[in-house]
């Protein structure tokens, strides 16, 4: 499944992670190193199992870590609604 940021959120890459402002809640939101790797998969239009590869090639840790990280990073997105379905 391909993922998409909320309209209202506006991502900037500064250095190598993300920073990014809630529009709509006039919020902003750091994200870490493996944050970023995950929005950039996401981004790409991948989807778990390319920010998982990504996280996994990136930081060189099991495959098993990686999808633990990547699944509580997207819920956690998703429960906030930062991230919507590709389609919708």
């Amino acid at each position: 499944m391909g993922w998409k940021l909320s309209d209202d959120l506006l991502p900037a890459k500064i250095n190598e992670d993300y920073m990014m402002i809630d529009l709509d809640r006039g919020r902003y939101l750091s994200v870490n190193a493996t944050g970023t790797v995950i929005i950039e998969a996401i981004v790409a239009g991948g989807g778990i199992d390319d920010a998982v590869a990504a996280v996994v090639k990136r930081f060189e840790i099991e495959e098993a870590e990686a999808r633990e990280d990547v699944l509580a990073f997207v819920s956690w997105m998703r429960e906030k609604g930062y991230l919507k379905d590709g389609a919708a």
